[in-house]
């Protein structure tokens, strides 16, 4: 049976196509969409990623900070993304229109927010970015991935933009702590110096105990100098009221002085910018004059040509008053004829009436005589005229008929021969009238219309001049009657020539039955028959070339005469039609003559005016003819003087600048004597308030030159006991002496201090490195357990298993699984067997198929054996699982097998690791066939996994694989037993829409299950 499956499979070319493309479907599947997203991540330079750079540089501690213009440098350098650097506004429109995946935005603030992280609160710097998720979501992962890098490499340059400026300060501290350092040492010596001089006051306590003494004698005598000071102190204050009262005197004339320089500085202004005026004025001048000179030089060199102009302007105005007189005559004459026009005109006008009935009357006419002439000939047509022709030849005919008869004749009575003589005589006449009457038709046939025309036209009557006076009524009237009697003449003439023609009919008839009943006839008479025979044989010729004549001469009416009367009929009508519209034109015309007759008269009568006014300009012409001369020397004149005032304006322009000068420095000191006012003034005020503060001070030294006499004295007091207190000041000093001592030992212990730290701060050694450890002091390094080169490596394993089931899938749909290929010589397990063994070559093929071009196309397997085991034991365990689910439940089978590919599809952790997906998929994972195929491949192409997990996974597959099989052969010997193999519902698939299945199948089980 395995062979007669495989014989009928070779034998339907459609059904072995059908296993060909299952077998091929699993790598059209997985090749097609791998290959799509293979390498995405290798392609991320492709994927566009707006720019926008707002970013503003600024300083921090002297350095320029300007982070966005390194970033976008930086970034320019960068083949990660497809950087494009555009304004925010191409950037939106860009997102908007998806031709950006992200905008990336360097805000204005980014660098001064970097340079505020010395300041009290800092700000952070906003790196911000826009995606369209929409768009596609794994753009956005990736373009998010990207700004995570973006932001670690902004946060090293900017650390090590803060780490330039630690270590700038520390070498700064370095050098300062250097120069603490060296001042402490100054220190040091300075408070050595300090304690010398100590020592030194120390020594000189002594005298200072005796110059005290000195200061209190001096004290005394102080007391008495204070007395004759404060005698003085009140001669002083009489003095100072007298200085009050004169500065008050002085301070009331200041407004007064400030009026007047204020009104001679207004005039200072007011004259420096009248000078401006003048001197622009003199310039404009100046140039205005130099521009004249150049104007009437020109001037002077166009004269001749105008005198020249004037000469021909007066010969030109001579020739104008000839053409005018010539044109009023002709004005004359033109009026003349348009007062004729005008009354030919109303004539005209007049006769329109008259003309619009002739017209009329004419159409009426021609239309009568276009009936007429239809009338006449529409009884004869093609019809008629073939007849005729037949009759005629007929009768031809006849004769050359009895002239063949004749010779046969012998011996015919006497009385008989007479007899078919005398017929023949008569046919002879009649043939002979009818072909003169054929003639005469003929004749008016070709005369008629000419004879139509010379009778109508014979008629008419005329005017002395030769012109037709007759209506059109009446000219139609006699057209009509010409024809009218042709037409009669004619149809006479043919009705004649037709009563002949019967008439040789009906004796041709007879002659024919006298030469029936003709026993004999003699020779002789015979020949003198043949010989009439022969004349009416002749005879007939010439009426038969007449009948044609007439014929075609009626036809010719017929098909000219008669359109062509339709023709006048209707151009007549258009005429007709026509006629208000000439009716208005001639109106217009008449009107138009009218007014132009009018206009020529008042034309006429302004002529006068006209010559007079020609003749007035040629007299102007002449005397300006005359004044040529004058004009000749005063443009002459003008260009000399235009000269003269060219060099006077020259010169004055030149001492423009000097008067220019002059009034500026005479306005700029009135300013500045102006500007000095306020201050003059407010001295005056102080110098007022001064005395009056001085008065008062005065008054109140006088006042108070009591008290000091008493300061004095009490000065003296105290002078007497400082000198009681110089025992204390030289123990205080004393002690100086030791704490001066003290701060000499603690600053030189200072100067040593800073200068190891100096040193050490010297032997640190900071540089551009280091700042870059600063910023990035860490460094990554990846070691991986097993390596997966990209995304089609990482999900082949998915997507091949799934391929492999959609395949085995597709083949259980379209293959007859339950058909038995020899019914007559088949058992349960032949069939199980037969269908075992297309499964197995089928699933096996797929296998090795999807394996080999898979790694055509680049994948990298490292356990090749491995691999394709895995394959083979994962096509066997699909193919037999949906086979047995198949033949088991038949369609619904194969439903529950496409349930089962789409949970696999979900829970089989062939995209995302398990612990990211939701608990449901967790729990049905283990339980999922294509888990474990996922795993093996996994194993088999990266060796992530280990060995032991790959065997417990194909132990898991195999053992699957041997269950289902031994299932499929369960299920086909019961159907086989029950007698179902052979059919499947795939059959009726058909006939399900049809409007007695669910009748005919709603009391019966469903034959083609197992339940």
């Amino acid at each position: 049976m395995i062979k007669k499956e495989f014989q009928k499979i070779w034998a339907n070319k459609l059904l072995f196509v059908t296993v060909i493309v299952a077998m091929c479907l699993p790598i059209l599947y997985a090749s097609i969409f791998l290959k799509s997203i293979w390498d995405p991540y290798g392609r991320v330079n492709h994927l566009p990623v707006a720019v926008v750079n707002l970013d503003q540089p600024t300083t921090l501690e002297g350095n320029k900070v300007d982070v966005g213009d390194k970033l976008v440098k930086e970034l320019k350098s960068n083949d990660d993304l497809d950087w494009h650097f555009v304004s925010a506004k191409k950037a939106q429109e860009g997102l908007k229109d998806r031709k950006y995946y992200m905008i990336v935005k360097i805000p204005k603030n980014f660098s001064e927010n970097a340079a505020s992280v010395l300041d009290t609160d800092p700000e952070k710097m906003d790196l911000t970015y826009e995606t369209n998720g929409g768009l596609n979501f794994l753009g956005e992962v990736i373009s998010e991935n990207a700004m995570t890098q973006l932001k670690a490499k902004v946060s090293e340059s900017v650390t090590k933009s803060y780490a330039d400026v630690i270590i700038k300060m520390v070498k700064t501290v370095g050098d300062g702590m250097e120069q603490a350092a060296d001042g402490a040492t100054k220190l040091a010596d300075g408070s050595k110096q300090v304690a010398d001089g100590i020592a030194t006051v120390q020594g000189k306590v002594p005298e200072l105990s005796s110059g005290v003494k000195q200061l209190d004698d001096g004290g005394k005598q102080l007391a008495d100098g204070v007395k004759q000071y404060t005698d003085g102190a009140g001669q002083a204050a009489k003095g100072s009221d007298q200085l009050a009262a004169g500065l008050q005197q002085l301070n009331g004339k200041v407004p007064t002085l400030v009026g007047g320089v204020n009104q001679l500085a207004d005039g200072g202004k007011a004259l420096n910018t009248g000078v401006n005026q003048y001197t622009a004025g003199v310039k404009q001048a100046y140039l205005g004059s130099n521009q004249l000179v150049d104007g009437l030089k020109v001037l002077s060199y166009k004269v001749p040509g105008l005198v020249d102009g004037v000469n021909k302007l007066v010969g030109g105005g001579n020739q104008f008053v000839d053409g005018l007189d010539a044109y009023t005559a002709g004005v004359a004459q033109a009026g003349d004829g348009s007062s004729q026009l005008a009354a030919g005109l109303q004539t005209m006008q007049g006769q329109l009436p008259a003309l619009a009935e002739g017209i009329n009357n004419l159409a009426k006419g021609s239309k009568q005589l276009a009936d007429q002439l239809q009338a006449g000939t529409s009884q004869f047509g093609e019809e008629q005229a073939t007849q005729l022709r037949s009759y005629v030849n007929g009768v031809q005919q006849y004769i050359n008929t009895i002239n063949a008869v004749l010779p046969t004749l012998n011996n015919l009575p006497l009385d008989q021969l007479s007899q078919l003589k005398g017929q023949f005589a008569t046919v002879q006449a009649d043939l002979q009238s009818a072909g003169a009457s054929l003639a005469a038709a003929g004749q008016t046939l070709q005369t008629s219309p000419a004879q139509v025309a010379s009778n109508v036209v014979s008629q008419l009557p005329t005017d002395a001049n030769g012109n037709v006076t007759v209506p059109a009524q009446q000219l139609a009237q006699l057209i009509g009657q010409q024809v009218g009697a042709n037409n009669q003449q004619i149809g006479a003439q043919v009705t004649a020539a037709g009563n002949s023609l019967q008439n040789v009919g009906a004796t041709l008839t007879q002659v024919g039955q006298l030469i029936n009943n003709l026993p004999s006839v003699d020779t002789s008479i015979i020949g003198e028959l043949s010989t009439n025979t022969s004349q009416l044989a002749a005879n007939t010729d010439q009426a038969t070339a007449g009948l044609n004549e007439l014929i075609n001469g009626t036809l010719t009416v017929k098909k000219e005469a008669v359109p062509g009367a339709a023709k006048i009929a209707g151009g007549l009508a258009r005429v007709q039609s026509q006629l208000p519209t000439l009716n208005g034109g001639v109106s217009q015309l008449v009107d138009g003559s009218k007014a132009l007759d009018s206009g020529l008269a008042t034309l006429n009568s302004k002529s006068g005016e006209l010559t007079g006014g020609a003749n007035q300009i040629v007299g102007g012409m002449k005397e300006m003819q005359s004044q040529l001369p004058t004009l000749t020397d005063g443009v002459k004149q003008l260009v000399s003087g235009g000269s003269q005032l060219n060099g006077g304006l020259n010169l004055l322009n030149a001492k423009s600048v000097d008067l220019n000068s002059g009034s500026g420095q005479l306005a700029a000191g009135l300013g500045l004597m102006q500007g000095q006012l306020p201050a003059l003034a407010s001295g005056a005020n102080q110098l007022a308030d001064g005395s009056k503060q001085l008065n008062a001070g005065m008054k109140e030294l006088t006042a108070n030159s009591a008290k000091l006499n008493s300061g004095a004295s009490q000065l003296s007091d105290g002078l007497n006991t400082l000198n009681g207190q110089i025992p204390v000041l030289a123990d205080g000093v004393n002690k100086l002496a030791d704490g001066s001592t003290q701060v000499k030992d603690g600053n030189k212990e200072l100067a040593d201090k800073l200068g190891e730290a100096s040193d050490k701060l010297t032997d640190v050694k900071l540089t551009n490195n280091t700042a870059k450890m600063i910023a990035d002091p860490t460094k990554t390094k990846q070691e991986k357990y097993s390596d997966v080169p990209n995304y089609g490596h990482a999900l082949a394993p998915y997507f091949m298993s799934v391929s492999l089931y959609v395949g085995c899938l597709v083949f259980n749909f379209v293959y007859p699984i339950r058909k038995i290929a020899d019914r007559k010589n088949s058992n349960a397990t032949q069939w199980f067997m037969s269908k075992l063994t297309i499964g197995l070559i089928t699933s096996s093929m797929m296998a090795l198929i999807i394996g080999t071009v898979m790694r055509m196309i680049g994948l990298e397997v490292a356990q090749p054996m491995n691999f394709y085991m895995t394959l083979l034991v994962t096509a066997w365990l699909f193919m037999f699982m949906i086979m047995f689910l198949a033949m088991s439940f038949d369609n619904p089978g194969r439903f529950i097998a496409v349930l089962l590919l789409v949970m696999q599809l979900g829970s089989s952790g062939g995209v995302f690791p398990m612990p990211l997906i939701s608990k449901f998929y967790n729990v049905l994972n283990p339980f999922m066939p294509m888990t474990y195929s996922i795993y093996s491949l996994r194993q088999a192409i990266s060796t992530g996994l280990g060995d032991e997990f790959y065997r417990n996974s194909m132990l898991i597959l195999v053992i699957l694989a041997i269950v289902f099989i031994i299932l499929l052969g369960i299920s086909m010997q019961i159907l086989y037993r029950k007698g179902l193999a052979g059919y499947s519902q795939l059959h009726e698939n058909q006939k399900l829409l049809d409007d007695d299945y669910t009748g005919k199948f709603a009391k019966e089980e469903d034959p083609y299950t197992l339940w």
